[in-house]
This record gives structure tokens, sequence and C-alpha cells, in this order.
């Protein structure tokens, strides 16, 4: 099979064989193969072959499952769908017009895209009306654009009410040289997570319940101007701002400087960002971009 791109995705499917040693969601049942200007779809069981169950008439940039593995939603650069179990299109969530989708982040329940010429469109699901709607942002033009998961609570100390610096504090501690001072601990983080896990046991909604153990989910921007933002969802609060990440420097914090520029007075603009918790016994988050000039940096 010569593809372009290939997505394994644990949908709820009858499939003929279940594994003992492999948790129901964490068992692939469908496979999206995109290949020469358009998609088919696998369903993948017991048996050693893979059967075509579908097929789509372009390709496709990203797919991921939704509405807790019931669903999936796939993204081409004409148009977001909601599929269903069997990869049969169910809904247009959005069609792109003018400029075509060029990227795509799916998280249950958000989904956010960016268009050619940089615009971003947020969106949530809500899988008891089995809805998904647009946020309401005031982005703008981007770069990248990425939906991500913290199983390990690290991020709730961005969230108001938690015990910890104010912004307003990072601030005058970052100008008066004493950033350092202000940055959590080992020790507090753990506290804070003990307090506070990811997520409440009492939580509020259909969606968190179903994340529980993904954690709290966030949106990072990387702006045109190469501003990194942090907002939490789905309120789009901004809770971490940096110039630092296209200025390449060694470390960033929540400053909001750096140009982003190289010696030739370019920016060396990202191709792609990826949030992910790495570590085997205390994973904790971490960032990898992926420049246009090949070079992969990981914070």
């Amino acid at each position: 099979m010569n593809s372009d791109g290939a997505w394994f995705l644990p949908i709820q499917r009858q499939v003929g064989q279940k594994l003992k040693e492999v948790a129901d969601g964490e068992r692939t049942t469908l496979l999206f193969s995109s290949e020469k200007g358009a998609t088919r779809i696998f369903a993948l069981t017991a048996k050693v072959t893979p059967e075509q169950i579908g097929r789509i008439g372009c390709i496709t940039i990203n797919v991921a499952p939704f509405f807790a593995r019931s669903s999936v939603i796939h993204a081409s650069p004409t148009e977001l769908s909601l599929l269903d179990s069997d990869g049969k299109k169910q809904t247009s969530i959005f069609s792109a017009e003018a400029e075509p989708i060029v990227s795509a982040s799916i998280s249950d329940p958000f989904i956010a895209i960016r268009l050619a010429d940089g615009t971003i469109h947020t969106f949530i699901g809500d899988s008891i009306s089995r809805q998904i709607s647009p946020i309401t942002h005031d982005l703008c033009l981007c770069q990248s654009v990425e939906v991500f998961s913290d199983p390990s609570g690290i991020y709730r100390s961005f969230e108001a009410g938690v015990s910890g610096p104010s912004a307003e504090q990072r601030m005058t501690a970052i100008r008066s040289g004493q950033q350092s001072r202000m940055q959590l601990t080992q020790q507090q983080i753990q506290r804070l997570q003990a307090e506070k896990p990811a997520i409440s046991a009492d939580a509020q909604s259909m969606e968190s319940a179903i994340n529980a153990a993904k954690g709290t989910q966030w949106l990072a921007v990387l702006t045109i101007d190469g501003d990194l933002q942090i907002r939490s969802l789905p309120d789009m609060a901004v809770v971490l701002q940096s110039g630092g990440l296209m200025a390449s420097e060694p470390s960033f914090t929540d400053d909001a400087s750096g140009t982003g520029l190289e010696e030739n007075g370019e920016l060396d603009h990202v191709k792609q960002m990826l949030f992910a918790p790495v570590g085997k016994e205390n994973p904790r988050p971490h960032l990898l971009v992926g420049r246009f000039t090949r070079v992969v940096k990981v914070y």
C-alpha cells in the first residue's frame, strides 16, 4: 500500500475478536489511508487482510476519534466532517471556501483548524446532543495551532484561584530578574496535583466525565508575529504568553517578549507544534517544535 498518510483509530465497533491484553480504548478498529488524492477506509478485525469499507474522494489532513470513540472527525483541505463508526459522512461541520484547510488538531471534544491564510477556527462538541459548535475567540492570524491534554495536572497552576504567583507578580519578577524564585517547585506541583487533580470528581458535563483520564485540555497557538499563547478551554482565556519560542531562546517564560527574528531579520516559521507527556514513571509535559528549516527543538 503506497500511502501518503495513515491513521489507526480505536473506534467503538463490533469486531470479531477481542484481545485480553489490549484495552478497548486502545484497540484499533479503523484504518484511514490517504493516497493519490483520495482516502480509503478499512475495517480492522481478526482477518489477516483489512476490509475496505469506504472511500472519501479527497486527501486527509487529520482524522481522530470523537464523541467518546463513537464517531470520527475527518479534516480535508476543503471540509471538516463528522463521520459515523463506519466512516460514512453524517454532517459537515465547516466548509473551506476562499482558503483551504492546511492543518487540524483534534482532541475530543475540541477541534482547531488553520486555513492557508492563517485564520483559526475552533469548535467544541456535545456528546449528549451530538452537536458541534464554533467557539468564539479573538485570535489573530497564526502559523501553528494545537489542542492538547495535560494528564499530569501541572497546567492547573495556570487556573484562576490556584495558589501561586499571579500574572502581575510574574511580570514584576521577570523585570527584576527574579523569575526563578517565582517558578513552582516540584514539591508545590505535587501538592497541587494532590489537592486538585487534573479533573474534578464532580465533573459538570458529559465531556469532562468522558475525558477524566486525559486531564485538562488547552489550546496552544503561535501567532504570525511569533507570539506563543496557551489558552484555557473552552473560555479561551490566555494563561501563558511568550515570544521566546520564535526567538529560539533556550527557555522562555510568561513575559510576552522576544522578536522571533534570525540574524538576517527573517522569521524562521514553525511548521508544527506537539505537546506530549514524556517520561517513564513521572511523565512531564514537553513541547516539540518543528521548523521549516528542518530543525526540531524540544522544551
